[in-house]
């Protein structure tokens, strides 16, 4: 082989390894760069998840309820607490338009009732998904008080937005109250227990789920994300 032909030859194989140390690099970028978009998508998603209310619904005097209105017949069934037959009466409205919230992922809800316990029951009877609970052991009438307040502060110390729908445990006015509302992240609702939720009640609840101007405070906060995103180097 003549000295050309070798350096001809040497040359091909730099050109060649060049052009596979080039098309590494660019794999490693593309993959460097996959896991910074799926870590902002991460961050992205934890934020949202932590600016979506939390709901603490009641069952009794707020879903079930005597007089239910809402411009239709009322439906009726038969739940099951603590082995015990109770029946219930709600309007299928009301309960439509809490699986839609439930199913766009507009709020998190979460039953703060003495049906904790039986919770199935009540999704059962008004076809709706397994939803979180306050708690899962029975809870007396008593009791129940002062367990769903806890679960109102346990919501809001968490960081979360608070709504809470409960006809007779929810605070109107007074210092608990005042202390609750005080940083505008806490919707709360007492309706007429003969009457339950009403449409009025549904408008005023979406309008807060809506708000998105009022940042949530606690463990994780929004500027936490906007240090994450900075961290990981997204300028954009």
């Amino acid at each position: 082989m003549t000295a050309t032909a070798r350096h001809a030859d040497g040359r091909h194989w730099i050109l060649l390894v060049a052009g596979l140390l080039a098309g590494l690099c660019a794999l490693s970028e593309s993959r460097g760069g996959s896991r910074t978009r799926w870590r902002r998508r991460a961050l992205e998603c934890r934020g949202r998840s932590m600016n979506r209310p939390v709901w603490l619904l009641d069952v009794d005097g707020v879903l079930n309820a005597t007089r239910p209105g809402w411009s239709a017949a009322p439906r009726n069934g038969t739940a099951y607490g603590a082995g015990h037959p109770y029946r219930l009466r709600w309007a299928p409205a009301l309960i439509t338009h809490i699986r839609a919230l439930h199913n766009a992922e507009s709020v998190t809800l979460r039953w703060c009732s003495t049906w904790c316990a039986d919770a199935d029951q009540v999704e059962r009877l008004f076809v709706l998904p397994r939803l979180e609970r306050a708690w899962t052991e029975p809870i007396s009438h008593s009791a129940a008080p002062v367990a769903k307040l806890a679960a109102a502060h346990a919501v809001l110390d968490q960081g979360h937005r608070l709504i809470w729908t409960d006809d007779d445990a929810n605070p109107t006015s007074g210092p608990v109250y005042d202390e609750l509302v005080a940083t505008g992240r806490a919707l709360l609702i007492a309706p007429l227990a003969s009457r339950g939720l009403q449409p009025e009640h549904l408008d005023t609840i979406k309008a807060f789920i809506s708000d998105t101007n009022v940042r949530d405070t606690g463990r994780v906060r929004a500027d936490a994300l906007e240090t994450a995103r900075r961290l990981l180097g997204d300028t954009e």
